[in-house]
């Protein structure tokens, strides 16, 4: 799905602005807070998220395309990445990229239709996993691995050297061909004439449906009070155009 274009972000609130005559929106301005404002909205995501388990308990979520889970779960899985991590002084390093944990494995191999990867347990209780390394029955075994996830990840029993990572991501960017970047979103323009330059603006990684959000982010940043209707009303006239 296409990315959400820094381009319309910062032309929408340079509109807004000068509706509500609060001046200029440099693009300097609009780079510091871009990256901001997109974390802070993919966070919601994970809030929505748990908003629309609830409404499922509650057997209200509706079904199919409709579904706030099924919707939210579509939007995060583009930031699922899968990496084979191997021990250094005793711990493994988190990927540089690392937002959220999702899972952590023991580094199999695949053959036969059969993978001898083992699922790791997550802990983020240090006394909990003293009680159980003192355990003479629960203790981490090499068929029974435990992680404590702290800055770094430990893994029991010490003979598990590789393992595999699952993790969501921190979102950054996507050029004008919707390729990811290792940046984060910015604009920039050609100086000569005032027109985006393409070849080095940057959109934000955040699927397109997610535009309103960002513009709202941003505006609250540099102070700007919107009500929904202003952010609504200028993207429809947009869609027009």
């Amino acid at each position: 799905m296409p990315a959400a274009s820094v381009a319309t972000v910062y032309n929408t609130l340079l509109d807004l602005v000068n509706k509500d005559q609060r001046g200029m929106i440099t693009p300097s301005i609009f780079n510091s807070f871009a990256q901001i404002a997109q974390l802070r909205v993919f966070n919601k995501m994970f809030d929505a998220l748990v908003q629309g388990k609830t409404l499922r308990i509650r057997g209200i979520d509706p079904s199919d395309d409709k579904s706030l889970v099924r919707r939210v779960k579509e939007d995060l899985s583009n930031f699922i990445k899968t990496v084979d991590k191997t021990k250094s002084n005793g711990v493994f390093a988190k990927p540089d990229d690392f937002a959220r944990l999702v899972s952590v494995s023991t580094k199999g191999v695949f053959a036969f239709n059969t993978s001898t990867e083992i699922p790791i347990e997550l802990m983020y209780d240090k006394d909990k996993l003293r009680r159980l390394l003192r355990s003479t029955v629960a203790a981490p075994r090499d068929n029974y691995p435990v992680a404590m996830v702290e800055e770094d990840i430990t893994v029991y029993p010490d003979s598990v050297n590789k393992i595999t990572i699952t993790y969501y991501k921190i979102p950054q960017g996507r050029n004008n061909s919707d390729a990811r970047r290792s940046f984060q979103p910015s604009i920039s323009f050609i100086s000569t004439t005032g027109v985006v330059n393409d070849s080095t603006t940057v959109n934000f990684e955040l699927p397109e449906h997610y535009t309103d959000e960002l513009v709202f982010e941003i505006a609250s940043m540099i102070g700007l009070n919107l009500r929904d209707a202003d952010v609504v009303n200028y993207s429809e006239l947009k869609d027009k155009e």
